[in-house]
């Protein structure tokens, strides 16, 4: 049992190495950009037309690092702002749509699929999830809670304590991701090692035939 926790273990550093080598730089980059002249004048000349999708114009931030790198790079930008439930919601379904689409999309035209039809449907299951999320629910309007990140405004007089604050943020937004991803590698290596893991992608061989995703035979 010990050694099958400690793998995991091993296997959930890893993972949050790997995941926290993005978050850590675009949050702490985000961060001190807000107090430039730079990013405060983008999101004021894009907020029109992000409004048509009930997103503030800080929205493209995570839109765009999402789409272009990954999306790892949507959610350290996401913690870097202060947007409502809603938003965070609508981003987060965007997103799930569309993330990463210059990779997925050479990848997908390597076995034959146009890269123009991947962005296509991708992008417009976007802004229909977008725009049905913002017609259909009207609450939301409360500010997003990053469990250990403050989202209060605070007053900064220096770049010292503007970096500070990036690092500050950026920590804790691995800390956070660390806290989460660490204990489930654990629980997937046990489940794993003790043969459930298999028991249970049999019991959904089914479901997921009728999906067009065969089993594969090792």
């Amino acid at each position: 049992m010990s050694g099958m926790l400690g793998r995991g273990l091993k296997q959930g550093l890893q993972t949050t190495w790997t995941l926290g080598k993005v978050i850590f730089p675009i949050t702490l980059i985000i961060t001190i950009l807000q107090y430039t002249p730079v990013l405060p004048w983008i999101i004021d000349k894009i907020s029109p037309l992000m409004g048509l999708i009930g997103l503030s114009g800080e929205a493209a931030v995570p839109l765009v690092l999402g789409n272009v790198l990954n999306l790892y790079a949507g959610i350290g930008a996401i913690i870097s702002f202060d947007f409502t439930v809603k938003e965070v919601f609508i981003l987060a379904m965007m997103l799930s749509f569309s993330h990463n689409l210059f990779v997925e999309s050479a990848v997908a035209a390597k076995v034959g699929i146009k890269w123009w039809l991947i962005v296509g449907v991708r992008m417009g299951l976007a802004l229909l999830a977008a725009v049905t999320i913002n017609l259909i629910w009207s609450g939301g309007g409360e500010s997003a809670q990053y469990g250990f990140i403050s989202q209060e405004s605070v007053n900064l007089t220096g770049w010292g304590e503007i970096i500070l604050h990036g690092l500050q943020s950026s920590i804790l937004a691995v800390i956070q991701l660390a806290i989460i991803v660490i204990p489930l590698m654990v629980i997937m290596q046990i489940l794993r090692e003790k043969g459930w893991l298999k028991k249970l992608s049999n019991g959904f061989a089914p479901i997921t035939k009728l999906l067009g995703m065969e089993k594969t035979h090792r």
